[in-house]
């Protein structure tokens, strides 16, 4: 359930934008995924508006002495949420920014169709998924969620080895020596990877995976860590 987490050693707060006791991250993810229209200079306007105000909220969660370590997916729009979330924080609080290729998008296929070059039209795709299960469906030289799992576990054990080793420490910012504020993880990624971390990181069922929605865009999605050192989604968090 969305109560209980992994009881690993995060900071004090994890935002997906995720957190150890003592040298814990704070975990969010902050979501921006392709639009049809992305090409249009107002709705490109309005997704950078989005994108800082994301900006805005992360600091406000994090607190003016939080410190904030990224993971990007290598893709351009993430990339430039990123850019566009990093001009609301202070640089100087940034301890490291780190490209990974395991928390891109699902991949649809190397070139999506439209059905006038013979392929399978993505609309007739869409459809056998929902009709096959959205988990377990794989698109034409493509992937399923269940091949995105595959990969996000690899990621996540990459973050929990960062955990332990210390990264996320408190007051690791900047060679003044006065970064002294927890970490928040912030992981900018795309909408079915974020949902497949999640039931990897809860242990949910497909069903549950299945039944969970698509974050809107640039929206944080925040794990919060109790006293107990479990991670919780907000609005469900508790003391433990």
């Amino acid at each position: 359930g969305a109560s209980s987490g992994e009881g690993h050693c995060f900071g004090l707060f994890a935002i997906f934008i995720e957190t150890c006791c003592c040298c814990s991250p704070q975990c969010c993810y902050i979501l921006y995924w392709p639009c049809p229209m992305c090409g249009d200079d107002n709705y490109a306007a309005f997704f950078t508006e989005q994108a800082r105000a994301a900006g805005e909220k992360l600091r406000e969660i994090a607190g003016e002495d939080g410190l904030y370590y990224f993971y990007v997916s290598p893709y351009t729009r993430t990339e430039e949420t990123m850019f566009e979330v990093c001009k609301a924080l202070d640089v100087n609080r940034i301890t490291g920014v780190r490209e990974e290729p395991r928390i891109r998008e699902q991949d649809f296929g190397n070139l999506q169709s439209d059905g006038s070059d013979g392929g399978a039209p993505m609309g007739l795709l869409k459809r056998q998924r929902l009709a096959f299960g959205r988990f377990f469906f794989r698109f034409p030289d493509g992937e399923s969620a269940a091949d995105v799992y595959d990969r996000v576990t690899g990621f996540r054990d990459t973050l929990l080895a960062d955990i332990n080793m210390g990264r996320f420490a408190p007051g690791t910012a900047g060679e003044d020596g006065e970064g002294k504020g927890e970490h928040t993880v912030v992981v900018v990624t795309h909408g079915i990877s974020l949902r497949v971390f999640l039931m990897r990181w809860y242990k949910m069922y497909v069903n549950q995976f299945e039944m969970l929605p698509n974050p809107r865009n640039c929206e944080l999605v925040v794990m919060e860590r109790g006293e107990g050192g479990r991670y919780s989604l907000m609005p469900f968090h508790g003391e433990e």
